[in-house]
């Protein structure tokens, strides 16, 4: 088969599928004016300057645009790194520098994002190789870069040429340090795990329409994922109502919508996060921390995944890349989960101490960063809770002088960080509870979240 069969343009290439393609805030775009307006974006890119192995960072609400520009940087070989729009400055520069993108795309406004004020808390020294900002919406908003209007849809140009197996997309996920790592995509391993997931779920392109509710910045699934704090009485609830859930599972490093139960299952089982793979092709195992062998079914360990959706690497970071990968192809996901010996698997919980906060995997090292930089911090850990049935962060700092105010040290993380990152609460203690382990001190996180609770309830 064709390179090209695995290409994003063959999605929309399907003789017999309904029209329009897309509907943006009511408007109707069929295939054939989809497919013009993403050689006219591909041909404003190359005006740009952008061509094969460069990045493009796309900072826009789920737009036309937003996807004409993934298409057309296909075209090219180009790169798009995705940034989430509930971003602030801090994690806007981490994006674009770990990236290397020679050119944003960015909304003049939306609602109440400021992103010109966003813009204006990041140096151009944090972000050398952003070289331009290109503006939907308007000619140009106040910036440390130039600034031209994004009129791809203007003009006509002659089509580029597709590599399916160039990296494509950008997700951002998690990351062990002070920001997350981007995890690099092809066409291939987008356009194969869409085609298994339609297969999988039995939809019918002449019949079927996706309603994308969540932003494109991110890689998100439609079903009922069991990490937030009441699942189980959720689905409960649910299914007293009539409504079947879902558990299901998945990663940027192997896409959203990975694996999914089934009808067939019994209630207890249907709503256990994992399920079987969508792809046939998809191979699931998972080995003993301790002994460091694979494991039997029933026995919980670390879950490895082979399969055609995963990604080609850490964008950037062959070390994160080297260390993810086992010697024969597997990703190794940090997370622990038995094998049921039927094909399925059941994802227990996380491996790390990674957060999931607002619906995203978040690294309490991020947080802890930002707060070791205030002034009057000499140290912080940050651990999630369950408050009034949200999941929400609350950290801990040991003051370097006088105890900071925590007005203060919220009101400098709102700047900084998105919202969902902001602790719900910050006190100031003198120490950390920590154990000593073969590996040196570590910190008791168990016993933080606990201090946690037992002071919120206290109040």
């Amino acid at each position: 088969m064709s390179a090209d069969a695995f290409s994003l343009q063959s999605l929309i290439r399907i003789e017999t599928a309904a029209d329009p393609a897309f509907v943006f805030d009511g408007t109707l775009f069929s295939r054939v004016e989809f497919s013009a307006k993403v050689e006219q974006t591909a041909a404003w890119l190359a005006a740009q300057g952008i061509g094969k192995g460069d990045v493009v960072a796309v900072w826009l609400v789920n737009r036309v645009e937003w996807l004409a520009l993934l298409f057309a940087a296909a075209r090219l070989g180009a790169v798009v790194a995705a940034v989430n729009t509930r971003y602030r400055s801090a994690e806007v520069a981490h994006l674009l520098r770990v990236s290397g993108a020679k050119l944003m795309v960015v909304e003049a406004a939306f609602r109440s994002i400021d992103f010109a004020a966003i813009l204006a808390g990041i140096t151009k020294d944090e972000v050398p190789a952003l070289q331009r900002l290109a503006v939907v919406g308007a000619d140009a908003i106040p910036a440390h870069w130039p600034c031209v209007r994004f009129d791809a849809f203007e003009k006509s140009y002659p089509p580029a040429q597709d590599d399916a197996d160039l990296p494509v997309l950008l997700y951002t996920t998690s990351g062990t340090t002070k920001g997350p790592k981007l995890v690099a995509h092809s066409q291939r391993t987008l356009a194969t795990h869409a085609a298994s997931v339609a297969r999988a779920l039995q939809l019918d392109h002449r019949r079927h329409s996706l309603l994308a509710m969540l932003p494109f910045c991110g890689t998100f699934g439609i079903g009922f994922a069991a990490f937030q704090p009441g699942w189980r009485e959720l689905a409960v609830e649910a299914e007293a109502r009539g409504m079947k859930l879902f558990g299901l599972y998945g990663s940027s490093e192997v896409q959203a919508l990975f694996s999914i139960g089934r009808t067939g299952d019994a209630f207890a089982d249907r709503i256990e996060g994992g399920g079987w793979p969508m792809s046939p092709d998809a191979q699931v195992r998972v080995r003993d921390v301790e002994t460091g062998e694979l494991a039997p079914q029933g026995v919980s360990g670390e879950i490895e995944i082979s399969a055609p959706s995963r990604f080609l690497g850490y964008f950037n970071n062959p070390a994160a890349t080297h260390e993810a990968i086992t010697a024969d192809g597997f990703f190794r996901t940090g997370d622990i989960g038995r094998l049921r010996g039927d094909g399925s698997f059941v994802y227990e919980t996380r491996a790390g101490d990674a957060m999931r906060l607002g619906g995203f995997l978040v690294a309490p090292g991020e947080i802890e960063d930002e707060l070791k930089s205030c002034t009057g911090v000499a140290d912080a850990q940050v651990v999630a809770v369950d408050l009034r049935g949200q999941a929400r962060c609350v950290a801990f700092v040991i003051p370097a002088g006088d105890p900071p105010r925590q007005e203060a040290l919220t009101a400098h993380l709102r700047e900084r960080l998105a919202g969902y990152k902001v602790p719900a609460r910050i006190y100031v203690v003198d120490a950390f509870p920590v154990t000593d382990s073969a590996n040196g001190v570590k910190i008791q996180r168990a016993r933080l979240r606990a201090m946690a609770m037992e002071r919120i309830a206290a109040e």
